[in-house]
């Protein structure tokens, strides 16, 4: 019966139909599930594990507008957080196939705080999965100015989480911390 339930709300969810506000729902009731169970929600009938990377593809969809509203954005975007909160194997390899990381780094430059928060703790997951390109695209000037902007930030976790980006990169440090010198990180 839950599998029942989940396919309703992806179907409802990725429908072009749909009107925003199910959709928004959708995403809301997709956060939640996951944040109470993980990814064990994500099954068909049969018990095997539906395909995460058309659900994750289709959360940082709203994203890529850049007429989206952020009441739009924000609830895909906590939907997509609950998801790759879970340490899984299906989870990196969905991440890693929907190039989401390219998707995130701008969101570093939003004008919405709550936005660039959520972004930084995806960030902060991301690093974890692919540390190499993860430089690559945070080395581009305005997004390495936009993360190390948030370091004067008086939020403690949102510094928390912006640290914890910043240490998983070690093994590519050189690069990273010349270029953290260079915009002026005391």
């Amino acid at each position: 019966m839950k599998s029942l339930r989940i396919f309703l709300v992806l179907d409802l969810m990725f429908s072009r139909r749909s009107q925003a506000f199910i959709t928004i729902k959708c995403f809301e009731i997709l956060d939640n599930l996951s944040s109470n169970d993980g990814i064990d929600f994500c099954i068909d009938e049969e018990g095997e594990q539906l395909e995460l990377g058309n659900i994750i593809a289709n959360l940082i969809a709203p994203q890529k507008l850049p007429n989206s509203a952020h009441y739009f954005r924000k609830p895909a975007l906590c939907a997509h957080l609950s998801i790759c909160k879970f340490e899984t194997g299906l989870v990196k390899k969905a991440v890693l196939a929907a190039n989401v990381v390219s998707l995130i780094l701008p969101l570093l430059e939003d004008s919405d705080s709550e936005i660039k928060e959520t972004a930084i703790i995806l960030l902060f997951l991301f690093s974890q999965y692919e540390p190499e390109r993860f430089v690559e695209y945070l080395l581009w000037l305005r997004r390495l100015k936009a993360l190390v902007g948030f370091l004067g930030m008086t939020k403690i976790m949102l510094y928390k989480w912006l640290l914890l980006v910043l240490a998983n990169l070690s093994e590519i440090r050189t690069k990273t911390h010349y270029a953290i010198i260079d915009f002026g990180w005391p």
